[in-house]
């Protein structure tokens, strides 16, 4: 007797952008492709993490939206991190006030470690996930981070989901290193941008790839020092996803390189770009599923 072969979805990291997995994740519902492992990291952990526990998206995108609206995620003051120009008529009194703050917020990070402390990292992931194990989730999830000490990649299976997540979203510089065992741990998107082989690692058959950084495009005049820093990451990034995803059976990639990477505004229009990019290539997708459900039967009859 054959065994079902199973699915797996790679979540890559992104930050704001990595609010398009909804949208993928719908079609995938919508076209009744199950989604049987989830690995992710940054972003994608988050979403992948919620999926993971309850897959429910009518309720996924409700604690999103309830936490985009909540105090917890204006205390992590993202705001200051977006490319955006105040408008015109907003007074004089307001705009002095917005440069004095903003100012400020830039001191602290160069005399600062981080600009975010763990306290309040996890505050926003409390308020996304629930108090569970990893080993507990409903779909088979793996969560990828680095190790600050030993420079390599660390992959988190089993242990707290709230700590784990938060590990993988610990962008140096402005969240500082999670602790998780005797390791500290950050972002795993500084070497891996799209988990395909933890996918495979997490016994996944079949793994469709979702990258939804920037990409190399047009650099226009930075705004800040932060820009730069990531414009770097972007480089250094999309040389290893490209070198990474080629163990995938297929990568959907949304454009979402107009979207500034901590607008967490755009929620919607990440989404979208999520569903509009999954519908275009849905039947491609099909294809590749029932090209490698084929060579894999195949594999096991001969």
């Amino acid at each position: 007797m054959f065994r079902k072969h199973r699915i797996g979805l790679a979540l890559g990291g992104g930050a704001a952008r990595g609010l398009a997995h909804i949208g993928v994740l719908e079609v995938f519902r919508e076209n009744s492709i199950p989604v049987d492992v989830i690995a992710g990291t940054s972003m994608g952990a988050i979403i992948g993490a919620m999926y993971a526990a309850d897959p429910d998206l009518n309720k996924l995108k409700n604690r999103l939206y309830g936490y985009l609206d909540s105090d917890a995620f204006r205390r992590a003051r993202f705001d200051f991190l977006r490319e955006e120009d105040k408008e015109e008529g907003e007074g004089i009194f307001y705009k002095f006030s917005y440069i004095l703050q903003k100012s400020i917020f830039y001191t602290l990070s160069i005399t600062k470690k981080s600009l975010m402390s763990e306290d309040t990292l996890m505050e926003n992931i409390t308020y996304l996930l629930d108090d569970i194990n990893i080993e507990d989730t409903a779909i088979p999830f793996a969560v990828t981070t680095v190790d600050l000490d030993t420079g390599e990649e660390y992959i988190i299976k089993a242990g707290p989901l709230r700590t784990a997540v938060a590990a993988s979203c610990a962008l140096p510089g402005i969240i500082p290193p999670v602790v998780f065992g005797e390791r500290k741990l950050f972002d795993g998107g500084w070497i891996n941008a799209v988990p395909v082989e933890q996918a495979l690692g997490c016994g996944a058959d079949i793994v469709v790839g979702v990258e939804v950084s920037s990409g190399i495009s047009e650099f226009k005049d930075p705004v800040n020092a932060l820009d730069m820093v990531f414009r770097a990451d972007t480089i250094t990034r999309n040389a290893l996803a490209k070198e990474k995803m080629k163990s995938a059976d297929f990568v959907i990639k949304p454009d979402l390189g107009h979207i500034h990477w901590a607008d967490f505004t755009s929620i919607d229009k990440c989404i979208q770009k999520g569903r509009s990019e999954t519908m275009r290539c849905i039947n491609e997708i099909k294809n590749v599923i029932k090209w490698k459900r084929a060579k894999l039967f195949f594999r096991g009859v001969w």
